[in-house]
């Protein structure tokens, strides 16, 4: 996991964390959780980098990393494409989480979260 905050050319201040992995049967708390408060505009970007197997992502918002609601109900990818979701809701926490469609049938993916002020 990459973790930057820094400003673009333009001089806005943007926030990106970036994770890899593989797929599990159950959905790991860990996959990626970040604290996007100040930061009110998130792009969400999921890769399925896996060449045959589908995934199954959902998105959760929370504004005290306690409880979360549902943002981006379970929704299936299928290998090699890609979902984005902009989301531009007040919320401080984005976790985002990701599991085998089927049982024993991991797939590998790559996660990009940005925060900007615009």
């Amino acid at each position: 996991m990459t973790l930057v905050i820094g400003s673009t050319p333009a001089g806005t201040p943007l926030l990106e964390d970036t994770t890899t992995g593989t797929t599990t049967d159950d959905y790991a708390d860990n996959t990626l959780t970040i604290e996007t408060g100040g930061f009110p505009r998130k792009i969400i970007s999921l890769k399925n980098t896996g060449g045959s197997n589908t995934l199954k992502y959902k998105i959760d918002t929370s504004i005290d990393n306690v409880v979360y609601f549902g943002s981006v109900a379970e929704t299936t990818l299928a290998p090699a494409a890609t979902a984005s979701k902009i989301d531009t809701d007040d919320w401080k926490y984005v976790k985002v989480q990701v599991k085998n469609n089927a049982t024993t049938a991991a797939t590998t993916y790559s996660l990009v979260l940005r925060g900007s002020v615009y």
